[in-house]
């Protein structure tokens, strides 16, 4: 059971932009600083965590439109 379950369709879009808009604000801002001093920070950005979490998001929307969450599967014949 997915942890959106209980969410109605209005709620994940809502939440689906937020998390859109978050990953943008992610990969566009600065990872790095300098002072005027010499101090300088270097940071890394995760973004998979958010990736995983639009997933997420984007499979409970299907589901809650009625769309399939997975695609047929096609057994292929061999020898």
């Amino acid at each position: 059971m997915s942890a959106f379950a209980s969410l109605d369709l209005p709620t994940l879009n809502a939440m689906r932009a937020e998390t859109i808009s978050a990953l943008h604000e992610l990969m566009t801002r600065a990872t790095s600083t300098a002072s005027r001093y010499g101090d300088s920070a270097t940071f890394g950005q995760r973004r998979e965590d958010l990736k995983a979490h639009l997933t997420d998001l984007n499979a409970a929307i299907a589901a809650k439109e009625g769309a399939p969450t997975r695609g047929p599967i096609y057994v292929v014949g061999g020898r």
